[in-house]
């Protein structure tokens, strides 16, 4: 049986949660102290919430592609080579998808931003 656990990686997975341990707390402490609005604030909560259980579940999705890849015979995963090539098509096609939306979305949230940008700036220049 091929060994799939090592010491290294255990040590690399513990430094990467204490990691997002600290970077979450940080965020939610943030959202805290910045937004005055309780009901933005707690919109913004749960999509730092979501965003991490998202990553958790991605890295136990590749945790167990790669025990499975390193478990499963060589010649199991040519007969399924097709399903593969497919299944990652498909995840690509989401991404560029997903971006490619984003992308869109950004000339408007620039827009809004200059102006809110330039409203706050006469503002205090008015002072």
């Amino acid at each position: 049986m091929v060994e799939v656990f090592g010491v290294d990686a255990f040590l690399i997975v513990i430094r990467a949660t204490l990691e997002e341990t600290i970077i979450l707390s940080f965020m939610l402490f943030f959202l805290d102290k910045v937004l005055p609005e309780e009901g933005m604030r707690r919109n913004l909560k749960k999509q730092v919430c979501l965003g991490m259980v998202t990553g958790l579940f991605l890295s136990l999705c590749a945790t167990m592609f790669r025990s499975l890849y390193y478990t499963v015979p060589k010649e199991e995963w040519d007969n399924f080579q097709p399903l593969w090539d497919g299944i990652l098509g498909l995840i690509a096609k989401e991404l560029i998808s997903l971006m490619a939306f984003c992308m869109i979305r950004m000339n408007t949230w620039r827009a809004m931003w200059e102006t809110k940008l330039t409203k706050a700036t006469a503002e205090c220049v008015e002072k």
